[in-house]
């Protein structure tokens, strides 16, 4: 699943959590449930406010969640793969070759939005090609993970922020100005 928590709640959940989670792992054997069911008793015990986020924020790659929440796909937000006939989600991403194959399979339904947000955001050539020092290369696709993508949001970030922390360091000057006036 997928969990929001906010900021303010982080300490009492984690504590609960990480008192639960060893004792469950003794008893239901399973790693992954076990970490499930503690942290469903850590959200109550810490008395944490909950609700239901819609399936968008979790959608499965599987025909049923398509017929039973018909609007979602447009508007998924993450993804959770579970189905392996397909494509195989440990193998997408671990070659150029791969992923191209990925890329150009005919899939259908929430698969076919994947695919195709997949490519929106990591482009038609393979992201995570090593150069010789072995370090990751940029994308020269000029996708979502390239250096030119990166600087553009920088630098749209920089244009956007800039006016209000401007106004900020100058009210905090002037507040510092006063309190220095106040007390000379």
């Amino acid at each position: 699943g997928v969990v929001f928590c906010a900021r303010r709640s982080w300490p009492s959940l984690t504590e609960h959590y990480l008192a639960l989670r060893p004792k469950l792992v003794d008893r239901l054997g399973d790693c992954s449930f076990a970490g499930q069911v503690a942290l469903a008793l850590a959200i109550a015990g810490a008395r944490v406010p909950a609700r239901a986020l819609p399936i968008r924020y979790n959608f499965p790659n599987d025909a049923r969640a398509v017929t039973l929440h018909p609007g979602e796909p447009d508007d998924v937000r993450i993804f959770h793969y579970l189905r392996t006939g397909l494509y195989d989600r440990h193998r997408i991403f671990s070659g150029a070759a791969e992923y191209r194959y990925f890329l150009q399979q005919p899939l259908s339904g929430v698969d076919r939005v994947f695919q195709q947000k997949i490519e929106a955001m990591f482009g038609r050539e393979y992201p995570f090609a090593l150069g010789e020092d072995g370090s990751l290369v940029a994308s020269p696709t000029g996708g979502a993970l390239s250096r030119a993508a990166y600087d553009a949001a920088v630098l749209d970030h920089a244009v956007a922020a800039a006016p209000a922390l401007e106004e900020n360091e100058a009210q905090t000057i002037s507040s510092v100005l006063q309190s220095a006036s106040r007390s000379s």
